[in-house]
């Protein structure tokens, strides 16, 4: 209750500071309640921006309830700040979580500068209340110096120097590893490869890998190949993954499906494996049906639940108030030994203007659930 109070009590202040002014202010505040089986608040988040110049400021707060208590808990709350100095962007942020206990919990900030020569260059301090260094918990900062260098429309040359407090048996801030690439060298046997190396200050060198991504020997990429081969100090190794293209889109309709391999042997072929298909048409801009059905419903994308391995859905909209759209759906979903036809559950939304700055949402979920919220703006 106590990082509620501060957490609602920081953000009015920011509200009324930047109201005083006079800039341009964004404040979104989106809420959802379960109405049943139990009337209970879900979640509670506000989203304030402020712009001015080149700069914005952004403030999340973000209150929840835990179920089935109805207790309502301070999530989050951070701040960010993203802006341009001169020839630099500046980016930061602050975060604090009060589950952890200490309430503060990271922080950033980072520097870049414009693209100049086709070279990019970047600072960036990260700071952690608790992280694991040295067997210990406690206080962690990384530093890091990034830079970019294109040579072409897609390869580029890149280097990464880091330095925190966590390596060599150092009690102070020394480097910790450094690493360069060249990204994307190709097109070879169509596809593209990265060179990379790394070294690190407990043992000089550490490894250097060469990889290959999405590789194919035909005019096609219907089957195509992953490697990586690694040099480093205690092994040499090959990996070879051979891929089907997935999901793969036929039209309207998309299949799910894989290559089998051994684990043991990454580069074997065991067997294929048919997860599942689905097809989509659209009828209108925003209107179309879809339908699924999963062999392994893991590996087909749908919300499935339980043992439902299929469903049937219609996404539609309508003119609505003050220029914004209507928007709803409708969705089934089905299960082996299940009556009636296998029907196991039902789910409807609606998402309905009411003003410019004002939308009401419903969500309704069988058997037995109902919920609502809204979403203001003030622009």
């Amino acid at each position: 209750m106590k990082w509620a109070v501060v957490g609602g009590c920081l953000f009015l202040a920011v509200v009324l500071g930047v109201i005083g002014l006079g800039q341009e202010l964004e404040l979104e505040w989106e809420t959802n309640l379960h109405v049943l089986p139990d009337l209970v608040m879900d979640y509670t988040e506000f989203e304030l921006t402020y712009s001015f110049s080149d700069w914005q400021l952004m403030t999340n707060l973000k209150y929840y309830t835990q179920t089935p208590s109805t207790t309502v808990y301070f999530m989050d709350l951070s701040f960010q700040v993203d802006g341009v100095v001169g020839p630099l962007d500046v980016d930061g942020g602050l975060v604090f979580d009060p589950l952890l206990g200490q309430g503060y919990e990271a922080s950033y900030l980072e520097v870049k500068t414009s693209p100049w020569l086709n070279l990019d260059l970047a600072f960036k301090a990260q700071h952690y209340a608790d992280k694991l260094c040295n067997s210990q918990t406690g206080p962690y900062v990384l530093y890091s110096f990034r830079s970019s260098y294109k040579f072409t429309r897609t390869m580029s040359l890149s280097t990464q120097l880091r330095f925190d407090e966590c390596n060599c048996g150092s009690m102070g801030t020394t480097w910790k590893d450094f690493s360069i690439a060249v990204n994307n060298i190709g097109p070879f046997c169509y596809g593209l490869y990265d060179v990379k190396l790394i070294t690190n200050c407990d043992s000089g060198f550490e490894s250097i890998t060469v990889s290959g991504d999405k590789l194919y020997l035909f005019d096609s990429d219907l089957v195509t190949f992953d490697f990586d081969l690694k040099f480093s100090v205690d092994e040499k190794s090959l990996t070879v993954k051979p891929k089907l293209k997935s999901p793969y889109a036929l039209g309207c309709l998309t299949v799910y499906q894989a290559i089998i391999s051994d684990p043991d042997n990454p580069m074997s072929m065991t067997g294929y494996a048919f997860y599942g298909l689905k097809a989509s048409v659209a009828l209108g801009e925003c209107t179309k049906v879809e339908y699924a059905t999963a062999l392994t419903p893991g590996k087909v994308p749908g919300s499935f639940k339980n043992d439902e391995f299929e469903y049937f859905k219609a996404q539609f909209c309508a003119p609505g108030c003050c220029g914004k759209k209507l928007k709803g759906t409708f969705s089934a979903f089905f299960k082996p030994n299940t009556a009636p036809i296998g029907l196991s559950r039902v789910v409807a939304t609606a998402e309905i203007p009411i003003s410019p700055s004002f939308s009401l949402k419903i969500m309704f979920e069988s058997p037995g659930t109902f919920d609502i919220g809204w979403k203001l703006e003030f622009l």
